[in-house]
């Protein structure tokens, strides 16, 4: 969800992303192009905060959803 005072960790929704892909059955694009999409066609960037790379400009739409993409990517092995 759009939120131009939102933050969502990086590696998290690029993790969720590639579990959707897979789910799908279709390919996900790499980090760097993953990044580059984002900010080409929505205007996030990344940034580095104290805590890590954050996506500046979004945030999860509903916590609890969050949470439960979060546990599914980390049983596919892709969580952190």
């Amino acid at each position: 969800m759009e939120d131009s005072e939102g933050y969502v960790d990086a590696e998290w929704l690029y993790d969720t992303y590639v579990a959707y892909c897979l789910a799908e059955g279709w390919g996900a694009l790499d980090k760097a192009r993953f990044t580059a999409e984002l900010s080409r066609l929505f205007g996030y960037r990344k940034v580095k905060l104290a805590r890590g790379h954050y996506y500046k400009g979004v945030r999860a739409a509903n916590a609890a959803l969050a949470q439960e993409l979060w546990r599914w990517t980390t049983r596919l092995g892709r969580g952190s």
